[in-house]
């Protein structure tokens, strides 16, 4: 019996711990920076700081959100929702 609630006890442990947890990757903030342009190309760094994460449940099952600030999501129906980040750019005429 004692087994029995120690194997109980450690299951409900370890699924707390198993749970899904944020991602830190730097201390910079999110943010996209054209570093050269020109009227041909160009070029920009895109820093991300961290991505939240969220447990969801639904009749298809268990997922794990990713959740970026600024960043819209690609809802597409039958599509992962995953962080996206649109920005307009604008295309000179005849290029």
């Amino acid at each position: 019996m004692k087994l029995i609630k120690l194997l109980l006890a450690f299951c409900v442990v370890f699924s707390f711990t198993a749970s899904a947890t944020d991602i830190k990757i730097t201390d910079t903030e999110n943010n996209l920076t054209i570093t050269n342009k020109s009227l041909t190309e160009f070029t920009f760094v895109n820093h991300l700081s961290d991505i939240q994460t969220m447990r969801v449940k639904t009749a298809a099952g268990d997922f794990v959100k990713l959740i970026v600030s600024g960043y819209g999501e690609n809802a597409k129906n039958g599509n992962a929702e995953l962080p996206v980040l649109e920005e307009l750019i604008n295309i000179p005429l005849g290029s």
